[in-house]
């Protein structure tokens, strides 16, 4: 499936691209996990990024006041549903022998400030 995030100037697939993008932004969990990515500008582990939603999710700023089973919840739905699906579209990379994910797309014309 692997789609590639909309493009300016793209032609002829900039509808299904902009569809992608759209059903990409459309869960919440990913919003928040696409703000995170962009916020650290760096890759992070999978476990570091469960942890950051868990604490946008449960707004909490302290990790320790959220149970361990809704982090681990939060790490098994990143990695078996968001991530895999981010990757396939392009928006992320996901490195499994790192275990770390990085924004591969840059959303200059989208404030994901807004969606956390």
């Amino acid at each position: 499936m692997n789609q590639k995030p909309v493009k300016e100037g793209d032609s002829g697939t900039e509808t299904e691209e902009t569809d992608v993008l759209f059903s990409i932004l459309s869960r919440e969990r990913r919003r928040y996990a696409l703000y995170c990515l962009k916020q650290y500008r760096n890759p992070l582990t999978l476990a570091d990024l469960a942890d950051e939603v868990a604490r946008i999710e449960h707004d909490e700023q302290n990790l320790a006041q959220i149970p361990g089973s809704a982090v681990k919840s939060i790490y098994m739905d990143l990695y078996h549903s968001h991530v895999p699906k981010m990757d396939d579209a392009g928006v992320v990379e996901y490195s499994q022998s790192d275990d770390t994910v990085r924004l591969k797309y840059e959303f200059t014309d989208l404030d994901l400030e807004e969606f956390a």
